[in-house]
Protein backbone atom coordinates (compact mmCIF):
# COMPACT_ATOMS: atom_id res chain seq x y z
CA UNK A 1 0.00 0.00 0.00
CA UNK A 2 1.44 3.28 -1.08
CA UNK A 3 2.33 5.65 1.78
CA UNK A 4 -0.34 8.39 2.35
CA UNK A 5 -0.58 11.43 4.37
CA UNK A 6 -2.11 10.26 7.76
CA UNK A 7 -5.47 8.31 6.57
CA UNK A 8 -7.70 7.40 9.20
CA UNK A 9 -9.13 4.37 7.46
CA UNK A 10 -7.34 3.49 3.93
CA UNK A 11 -8.75 0.41 2.13
CA UNK A 12 -7.05 -1.41 -1.37
CA UNK A 13 -8.60 -3.94 -3.15
CA UNK A 14 -10.70 -5.08 -0.44
CA UNK A 15 -12.07 -8.81 -0.98
CA UNK A 16 -14.30 -10.70 1.04
CA UNK A 17 -15.21 -13.91 0.02
CA UNK A 18 -17.54 -16.74 1.17
CA UNK A 19 -17.39 -20.87 0.06
CA UNK A 20 -21.10 -22.12 -0.84
CA UNK A 21 -22.04 -25.13 -1.33
CA UNK A 22 -22.00 -24.44 -4.86
CA UNK A 23 -19.91 -22.20 -5.41
CA UNK A 24 -17.90 -19.27 -4.02
CA UNK A 25 -19.82 -16.21 -3.16
CA UNK A 26 -18.23 -12.67 -3.57
CA UNK A 27 -19.85 -10.22 -0.66
CA UNK A 28 -17.51 -7.47 -1.12
CA UNK A 29 -15.43 -6.99 -4.87
CA UNK A 30 -12.70 -4.60 -4.36
CA UNK A 31 -13.04 -1.91 -2.92
CA UNK A 32 -10.74 1.20 -2.54
CA UNK A 33 -11.45 4.01 0.17
CA UNK A 34 -9.61 6.46 1.84
CA UNK A 35 -11.14 8.49 4.80
CA UNK A 36 -8.87 11.37 6.15
CA UNK A 37 -9.15 12.37 10.01
CA UNK A 38 -12.33 14.07 11.00
CA UNK A 39 -14.05 12.98 7.92
CA UNK A 40 -17.43 11.68 8.34
CA UNK A 41 -18.12 8.43 5.48
CA UNK A 42 -21.48 6.82 5.07
CA UNK A 43 -21.34 3.36 2.78
CA UNK A 44 -24.80 3.88 1.07
CA UNK A 45 -26.22 1.06 -1.34
CA UNK A 46 -28.71 -2.03 -1.77
CA UNK A 47 -29.27 -5.00 0.87
CA UNK A 48 -26.09 -7.25 -0.24
CA UNK A 49 -23.97 -4.51 -1.62
CA UNK A 50 -21.32 -5.61 1.05
CA UNK A 51 -21.42 -2.35 3.35
CA UNK A 52 -21.95 -4.21 6.84
CA UNK A 53 -19.03 -6.74 5.30
CA UNK A 54 -17.04 -4.09 4.32
CA UNK A 55 -17.09 -2.43 7.97
CA UNK A 56 -16.76 -5.67 9.60
CA UNK A 57 -13.62 -6.34 7.95
CA UNK A 58 -12.35 -2.73 8.77
CA UNK A 59 -13.16 -3.38 12.32
CA UNK A 60 -11.65 -6.88 12.59
CA UNK A 61 -15.04 -8.49 12.90
CA UNK A 62 -14.52 -10.57 9.67
CA UNK A 63 -11.06 -11.77 8.58
CA UNK A 64 -10.09 -9.91 5.17
CA UNK A 65 -10.05 -12.44 2.02
CA UNK A 66 -8.29 -10.35 -0.16
CA UNK A 67 -6.51 -6.84 -0.24
CA UNK A 68 -5.39 -4.32 2.44
CA UNK A 69 -6.57 -2.31 5.01
CA UNK A 70 -5.46 0.08 7.46
CA UNK A 71 -7.18 2.13 10.01
CA UNK A 72 -5.33 4.35 12.11
CA UNK A 73 -1.77 3.48 10.70
CA UNK A 74 -2.45 0.15 11.93
CA UNK A 75 -2.67 -2.88 9.36
CA UNK A 76 -6.01 -4.14 10.19
CA UNK A 77 -4.75 -8.15 9.21
CA UNK A 78 -1.46 -8.32 10.62
CA UNK A 79 -2.31 -6.52 13.93
CA UNK A 80 -6.01 -7.05 14.78
CA UNK A 81 -5.81 -6.96 18.74
CA UNK A 82 -3.37 -3.87 18.62
CA UNK A 83 -6.43 -2.29 16.28
CA UNK A 84 -9.11 -3.68 18.63
CA UNK A 85 -7.43 -1.49 21.86
CA UNK A 86 -7.40 1.53 19.60
CA UNK A 87 -11.17 1.19 18.37
CA UNK A 88 -14.49 0.96 19.70
CA UNK A 89 -17.91 0.35 17.01
CA UNK A 90 -21.20 1.17 16.83
CA UNK A 91 -23.63 -0.35 15.40
CA UNK A 92 -27.16 0.03 13.82
CA UNK A 93 -28.90 -1.14 16.82
CA UNK A 94 -27.81 1.66 19.39
CA UNK A 95 -29.53 1.70 22.93
CA UNK A 96 -29.81 5.34 24.60
CA UNK A 97 -27.63 3.86 27.59
CA UNK A 98 -24.67 2.15 25.60
CA UNK A 99 -23.34 5.10 23.66
CA UNK A 100 -20.46 5.01 25.88
CA UNK A 101 -17.82 4.72 23.40
CA UNK A 102 -18.92 7.51 21.36
CA UNK A 103 -19.24 10.45 23.95
CA UNK A 104 -15.90 9.15 25.57
CA UNK A 105 -14.12 9.87 22.45
CA UNK A 106 -16.07 12.66 20.71
CA UNK A 107 -16.95 14.54 23.75
CA UNK A 108 -14.72 13.30 26.68
CA UNK A 109 -17.69 12.71 28.29
CA UNK A 110 -16.84 9.78 31.07
CA UNK A 111 -19.21 6.94 32.26
CA UNK A 112 -20.35 7.10 36.22
CA UNK A 113 -18.96 4.59 38.49
CA UNK A 114 -17.28 2.00 36.35
CA UNK A 115 -20.64 1.41 34.56
CA UNK A 116 -20.15 1.37 30.79
CA UNK A 117 -23.33 3.23 30.07
CA UNK A 118 -23.68 6.90 29.52
CA UNK A 119 -27.13 7.65 31.43
CA UNK A 120 -28.16 11.12 30.85
CA UNK A 121 -25.50 11.80 28.19
CA UNK A 122 -26.51 9.08 26.11
CA UNK A 123 -30.16 10.96 25.60
CA UNK A 124 -28.08 14.56 24.81
CA UNK A 125 -26.56 12.88 22.15
CA UNK A 126 -28.75 11.23 20.48
CA UNK A 127 -30.91 14.37 20.58
CA UNK A 128 -27.87 16.54 18.54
Amino acid sequence: MQERNGAAVRAEGLVKTYDGKDETVEAVRGVDLEVQPGEIFGFLGPNGAGKSTTVKMLTTLLTITAGRAEVLGTHVAAEPEALRRRIRVAGRYLHQHYVVALPNDLFGIQARGGCSCAGPYGHRLLAI
